[in-house]
């Protein structure tokens, strides 16, 4: 028996969604018309000062301005600590209107139907994540007690004992488990290093620096993870 793990944010969902509308609404057309070269920035810049954020060494608010305000500088753009504060705001108005395509219900119910053991690992705090889980109704395929925020846990991915706490959590068999994740570093990094297996979610033609090995499957979208997990479900 097979176990899946999802990543949450641009993996059961897609993020550039809120993100474009949240561009636009406080930059303007012109952000809104490059918001897939800013949201690659701001991936980036998130990760440079999440752990950060985590460990407390600066404010989730300092955080949340950093990332937004460097990666407008980055794409020739500028934005004010107001402007920053405003996106954010926008932002995390617009995830509240998030949702799961068609093609990912039928991914969690070709799952369920098979028996699959799924579960969600996602970084972040607390309220925030689960807030996201309960409007994705994520809850219909996958059990509460199935689902790991990192705020929780007191680590995060790519650490290894956030994969561990899952790992035990759910009785997980190795070699039979797979991570789903949109993060090369976060979520196939880390996953990789507990020997389980991976589906990278690379819905941005993303390059990693950090690439080490390959993951079992590269997808590009939603149709292609659907193939994956049919082929999976068939082997059962």
């Amino acid at each position: 028996m097979i176990s899946i793990i999802f990543d949450v944010d641009d993996t059961l969902y897609d993020q550039m969604i809120p993100f474009r509308t949240a561009c636009r609404q406080v930059y303007g057309k012109e952000a809104a018309q490059i918001a897939e070269q800013i949201y690659k920035a701001f991936h980036m810049r998130s990760n440079e000062v999440f752990e950060a954020s985590q460990r407390g060494d600066i404010s989730m608010t300092d955080m949340r301005v950093y990332r937004i305000s460097k990666a407008m500088e980055d794409c020739k753009m500028t934005s004010s600590r107001q402007k920053a504060l405003d996106f954010q705001a926008c932002y995390a108005e617009n995830q509240k209107r998030i949702y799961l395509s068609e093609t990912i219900k039928e991914c969690l119910d070709l799952c369920k139907a098979a028996g699959v053991s799924m579960g969600i690992l996602t970084n972040g705090p607390s309220v925030h994540q689960r807030r996201k889980i309960d409007t994705l109704k994520l809850n219909e395929w996958i059990p509460k007690q199935n689902v790991f925020v990192s705020e929780e846990i007191g680590c995060s991915k790519p650490e290894s004992g956030i994969f561990q706490a899952v790992e035990y959590a759910m009785k997980l068999e190795k070699e039979f488990t797979y991570m789903i994740g949109d993060s090369y570093i976060n979520d196939i990094g880390g996953a990789m290093q507990m020997g389980w297996k991976t589906i990278w979610m690379n819905r941005r033609g993303l390059i990693s620096k950090e690439e080490l090995k390959m993951p079992d499957y590269t997808i590009k979208d939603e149709a292609e993870l659907k193939r994956v997990i049919q082929e999976l479900v068939c082997r059962l």
